[in-house]
């Protein structure tokens, strides 16, 4: 089976307790092979990466209405014509961060034209996860 993988950077802001802007480096990523999800890795400079799992119907609605997407640790809404809210919850805390609608937008478009939106399991090699699940050697 192919396995495609693209990667786009994205404008991502943190906002602060005091509603100030920190800008971070952050990178949307997709593989073919894991077709319902689009990683969000976010540079913190000393820190390790964080990556967070986002689910890919999840990003696309979220960027398609005003209405927030999820409900969960992850939640998406479009606040304009530029950009598009998301909050990310963890047990350590909350990030509520600014991002570019486009960008988003046009990423996700790139992801349904490497698996459509309802192929998903065509990309997915159900015997490779029943053995990672399962523990057995690949």
């Amino acid at each position: 089976m192919d396995t495609h993988r693209i990667c786009a950077p994205l404008d991502l802001e943190l906002i602060e307790s005091d509603r100030s802007l920190t800008p971070l480096d952050a990178v949307l990523i997709y593989d073919s092979s894991d077709p319902f999800v689009i990683r969000l890795d976010i540079d913190q400079g000393e820190c390790p990466a964080t990556v967070w799992a986002l689910g890919r119907d999840l990003l696309a609605d979220g960027i398609g209405s005003a209405r927030t997407a999820g409900s969960g640790d992850v939640k998406i809404r479009r606040c304009d014509s530029h950009q598009i809210h998301i909050r990310l919850t963890a047990s350590r805390g909350e990030a509520r961060l600014i991002a570019s609608w486009d960008q988003a937008y046009r990423f996700v478009r790139q992801t349904y034209g490497l698996v459509p939106r309802g192929c998903e399991a065509d990309h997915v090699d159900i015997d490779a996860e029943l053995r990672l699940l399962l523990g057995e050697a690949a």
